[in-house]
């Protein structure tokens, strides 16, 4: 696993405990971009940044909420440690065993992967690059997820261990929902917006329609639940309402700029898009209340101690997959021999780190496969 150091404020990275979101400065007062025609290798190299970008946050993400675990207050260490698995995900794998051979196929998968990667790199092949680089991050959080809910039923194996509750809402599900539609309202206000080809604005469209929908029929469930108090209840309908509202005055603006990719059209995405992120800021820190949690596992230090290989190893994958993504847009960009030099083979060892990391988790995976395990109630 390579170590964490800090880096710009613009990079994602373990050792710091955030949301995985980037808010960007709004960009409507800017002036008019000067009119000129980028060529074909800019727009191309400014697209791969901005996916590597968001994929790293993905990840990000996904580590904060399933794997790390802020020291107490009044700890000597202020960093993020990794934390026991006390609940599984709500639609995640039922078993160990199938927990067990999607962390397979997906380790499979993620080094086929980046082995294709490393050749478009060295190659500068940047058509596929970005493809490459999405579905690196979606394999490494597959894998994460995976890994979450083996370590969890592997804790559950000491019977003195009690399996979680589920809660009305499933609060990963919703984080997730957030940030996939803030990193959407972003390609608004990125530099090079005008790069985006019309299969980018159709995939844009619908991570809106996809993520919104996760919001709103999480919000629609939950206020039919009966162990949700009446004034909640009412509370998540006005929410739902509002969100409704807030996504009826912003498809107009998208649909536009779809057909139109004008400064106008981007400017009322940016306009109308506020009072959307802002409904869904509510809905999501709404959810995040405890009476919506359900009861977390009752493990025992034992418990506890069975999901730390597994749960190690998860987090030597996202953590060299971050640092991998990270250097690709610098040895696509950097013209500095030296200095290109030093990044390639950077990127070389971040390969290597996955690989490692990998064999890392397969073989936790395997040592501490239960002979029988308790299924948690998942709803």
């Amino acid at each position: 696993m390579l170590s964490a150091t800090p880096m710009k404020p613009s990079h994602t990275l373990l050792c710091t405990k955030q949301r995985g979101v980037c808010y960007a400065k709004d960009s409507t007062s800017n002036p008019p971009m000067a009119s000129y025609e980028p060529s074909a290798s800019f727009m191309a190299t400014g697209i791969i940044g901005m996916v590597c970008e968001e994929s790293c946050q993905r990840m990000q993400l996904v580590a904060d909420m399933l794997l790390l675990k802020e020291e107490p207050q009044g700890s000597s260490s202020s960093k993020p440690r990794v934390s026991s698995v006390i609940e599984p995900i709500a639609a995640g794998h039922e078993s160990y065993s199938k927990a067990s051979e999607s962390i397979v196929a997906n380790t499979k998968g993620l080094s086929i992967s980046v082995k294709n990667l490393e050749k478009q790199v060295k190659t500068k092949n940047s058509v596929n690059i970005g493809k490459n680089a999405e579905k690196i991050a979606s394999q490494a959080i597959l894998l994460t997820e995976a890994a979450a809910q083996a370590a969890y039923f592997s804790s559950l194996t000491d019977v003195q261990c009690k399996p979680a509750e589920p809660g009305a809402i499933d609060r990963y599900m919703f984080e997730r929902a957030r940030q996939a539609i803030q990193l959407s309202y972003n390609k608004f206000q990125m530099e090079h917006y005008m790069s985006l080809t019309d299969e980018h604005v159709l995939s844009l469209s619908k991570a809106f329609a996809d993520n919104l929908a996760v919001l709103t029929q999480g919000c629609d469930l939950a206020s039919k639940d009966k162990e949700v108090t009446s004034t909640n209840r009412l509370q998540l309908a006005a929410c739902s309402q509002c969100l409704q509202g807030a996504t009826a005055s912003f498809i107009p603006c998208l649909k536009l700029f779809g057909s139109n990719r004008s400064q106008e059209a981007r400017k009322k995405c940016l306009l109308f898009g506020k009072p959307l992120l802002a409904a869904v800021d509510a809905i999501v820190d709404f959810a995040a209340f405890p009476q919506f949690s359900g009861t977390p596992a009752k493990l025992t230090q034992r418990g506890r101690e069975s999901q730390t290989n597994i749960l190690g190893g998860a987090m030597a994958i996202v953590s060299s997959c971050i640092q991998l993504l990270s250097t690709v847009k610098v040895v696509l960009t950097e013209e500095d021999q030296k200095v290109l030099a030093t990044s390639l083979q950077k990127f070389v060892n971040c390969v290597k780190a996955v690989g490692e990391a990998s064999k890392l988790l397969s073989t936790a995976v395997r040592h501490h496969t239960p002979a029988s395990s308790r299924r948690p109630s998942i709803k």
